[in-house]
């Protein structure tokens, strides 16, 4: 008898505001393969200056974690959903003591993060990519289990 391999495909989300007000967020869903389709997939937006990405990885019909970029201007927020949930900071704004952005999520409800908790634009990219590569944190950022009463989603 022969084993069956397991189904596997990311399911993303890619959230855009709309033309408002009020805004409304714009949402584009799929399933992809590889981290290469959605760089494709990406291309057309990824330098829009507010954007939601959201990947979940989908195993077996089961959701096995999922990530989601939120970009404003120049800088991004990561919430990571890997079982406890984590965000991620560039170590360079760790001494910001002062500021704060505010990060629309899909639905366009707006959550007011501090500098000092963000990453930069490229970096959210890269720390997208290589959780879809192989499930892991980006080992340049820093990484910390975040409280439930701060999710973004």
């Amino acid at each position: 008898m022969s084993e069956e391999s397991a189904v596997e495909y990311f399911q993303v989300q890619v959230a855009l505001p709309g033309d408002g007000p009020p805004v409304e967020f714009e949402t584009d869903e799929y399933e992809v393969d590889t981290p290469e389709e959605v760089d494709e997939r990406l291309a057309g937006v990824r330098a829009e200056p507010e954007l939601v990405v959201g990947v979940t990885y989908i195993c077996d019909d089961a959701d096995e974690g999922s990530f989601w970029l939120f970009l404003n201007g120049d800088r991004g927020y990561i919430h990571l959903i890997d079982g406890p949930c984590y965000t991620a900071r560039n170590p360079a704004f760790e001494g910001l003591t002062q500021g704060a952005l505010n990060f629309r999520d899909d639905v366009g409800f707006g959550h007011e993060i501090e500098l000092r908790n963000t990453v930069t634009r490229d970096q959210g990219f890269a720390a997208l990519r290589h959780w879809m590569q192989g499930g892991e944190q980006l080992a340049e950022l820093t990484w910390e289990q975040e409280k439930r009463d701060e999710d973004l989603h």
